[in-house]
């Protein structure tokens, strides 16, 4: 779970490429749908290539979603990748299906995307 600066950089500073997920709060939603959310995402990530992801709960990482422009619609990817040097982000907004989601983070991405 993203609870802090080191968190992000312990998941996401290592690769040149990670997710992180924005999931509901659990006033939206139960613990247990959260927590079949996280398990998705665990199985989404052996099967690509072991990508780092990392979660937070929607609404606990303010700056973070307002620079990425996350402030609704949960759940929501955000993959950061850096490329040549440059930092990208790109954001996925569909189906929460493991197999949506391996497919997007699968799909080849470049700034232009």
């Amino acid at each position: 779970e993203l609870t802090d600066q080191s968190v992000f950089e312990k998941s996401c500073e290592k690769g040149k490429k990670c997710v992180v997920a924005f999931l509901p709060g659990l006033y939206d939603e139960s613990a247990s749908e959260r927590n079949k959310k996280i398990e998705k995402l665990q199985a989404v990530a052996k099967g690509s290539r072991h990508m780092p992801m990392i979660w937070a709960s929607a609404n606990d990482q303010p700056a973070f979603e307002e620079q990425y422009q996350l402030t609704a619609g949960f759940p929501a990817l955000l993959m950061l990748r850096e490329v040549s040097g440059e930092k990208y982000a790109f954001v996925y907004r569909g189906k929460f299906l493991e197999s949506d989601i391996k497919s997007w983070i699968m799909a080849p991405k470049s700034p232009s995307a």
